[in-house]
């Protein structure tokens, strides 16, 4: 998770806050749009490097984990008590 100062946030939230406001109304395909469009911005920051790569593929991959840890695991573990287990 990403645990940026809260100076920085303030910053951040700013500017993402028109954008934020409706993700309700966003497709599977909208969302992957949004993300798609922020990677690349932060790429061509600079001439593309492997670090780069390396850099955007963990961050995805950190994000990924963390939702999974975040609301995928609680989700699934709620259905199971409700459903029944499997195993």
């Amino acid at each position: 998770m990403p645990y940026i100062k809260q100076t920085t946030r303030k910053i951040l939230n700013r500017n993402l806050t028109e954008v934020v406001e409706k993700a309700h109304l966003w497709s599977s395909g909208d969302l992957n749009y949004i993300i798609t469009k922020i990677v690349l911005a932060w790429i061509r920051k600079s001439d593309l490097s492997y670090v780069d790569i390396a850099t955007v593929t963990g961050v995805l991959k950190n994000v990924s984990d963390e939702f999974t840890r975040r609301v995928v695991v609680p989700y699934e573990e709620a259905k199971r008590v409700v459903n029944g287990d499997v195993y």
